[in-house]
């Protein structure tokens, strides 16, 4: 088993997602109590193992909860052919398929221009609508995507195609953006988060740093962030690379951008804060930026290992 993201409930629960590691590969959701105890009503206090349409392999990538309850989740199914497409599916809080999600599916798969695809990280708008970080393989490239869903089958138009209905065709282009980074198109999208006004904020690798951008509700680039939307930067250009593993907006609309930082040896939390209008924080850290380093007593060097996604 391997658990991707941890998220709290509205009812001090917690939600965790991830994989089963068997053959065939299935998604993992499972729902504690407070205290660390199953959540006996989700499930009947079992771990959900998902398996969707006889995929080779399905996982759970991002995870967040509806004001009525109901569990949202996105991530990636695998099919025979070897072809991803991202998953959105939706529970009720005793863990089956909401059946009204995408007329009595509860999930709906999208596939991108026949490229591996697979959702990343997601959130929920105030008015129920699910947005969705993700990425496109395009060659040898991971291409950054948002894409946003419709909150029900009542609010998407009727359509013999329901995958592509369910899609909200006012954001971006038939709801979904592409996004690159002053011409670099790769980096795949591993957090996301909404500022209170609804603008839209990812963060992503990009070669060997990061990329931030917002995006206004309708997709487009908000331009009074960064320059033309978009912030990139590194930590230290002689380490290996920079894995991003988490996003925050504090109530002051400061961003906290979380990551790991390799250099060979093993990996260390690497984490960086802006202001609202994507400049460095500069009363955080060194100009906005920080290494969080643990060392043992009696050790001169940091201990190193694996960072996972980071939670605020």
């Amino acid at each position: 088993v391997r658990i991707h993201h941890m998220a709290a409930q509205h009812n001090q629960r917690i939600l965790g997602i991830g994989i089963s590691l068997g053959r065939p590969v299935s998604a993992l959701l499972t729902s504690l109590e407070s205290d660390g105890r199953a959540n006996s009503e989700f499930n009947n206090g079992l771990p959900l193992h998902t398996r969707l349409d006889n995929t080779e392999i399905t996982a759970w990538n991002g995870v967040a909860q509806q004001p009525d309850g109901k569990v949202v989740v996105a991530g990636e199914v695998v099919e025979s052919g070897h072809m991803a497409s991202i998953v959105v599916a939706r529970f009720l809080s005793n863990g089956t398929f909401d059946e009204s999600f995408n007329q009595g599916r509860g999930y709906v798969l999208t596939a991108l221009d026949e490229h591996w695809a697979a959702g990343t990280a997601m959130t929920l708008q105030r008015d129920g609508k699910i947005v969705v970080a993700a990425f496109a393989k395009v060659g040898d490239a991971l291409v950054p995507v948002i894409l946003r869903y419709w909150h029900s089958s009542s609010d998407a138009p009727s359509s013999a195609n329901a995958q592509a209905s369910y899609l909200d065709p006012s954001f971006g282009k038939d709801g979904q953006v592409y996004l690159d980074f002053n011409g670099t198109t790769e980096g795949a999208i591993s957090a996301g988060a909404l500022q209170p006004d609804q603008k839209i904020v990812v963060a992503c690798s990009v070669g060997s740093g990061f990329g931030l951008a917002r995006f206004n509700p309708d997709g487009s680039l908000d331009t009074g962030f960064g320059t033309g939307g978009r912030v990139t930067g590194e930590f230290n250009p002689q380490e290996l690379g920079l894995r991003v593993t988490g996003l925050h907006i504090f109530d002051d609309e400061k961003i906290l951008r979380t990551a790991e930082q390799s250099d060979g040896i093993g990996n260390v939390p690497a984490i960086a804060k802006f202001n609202m209008d994507g400049s460095p924080d500069d009363g955080f850290g060194n100009n906005g930026k920080t290494i969080v380093s643990f060392i043992p007593p009696g050790q001169s060097h940091p201990l190193r290992g694996e960072c996972g996604k980071s939670a605020v």
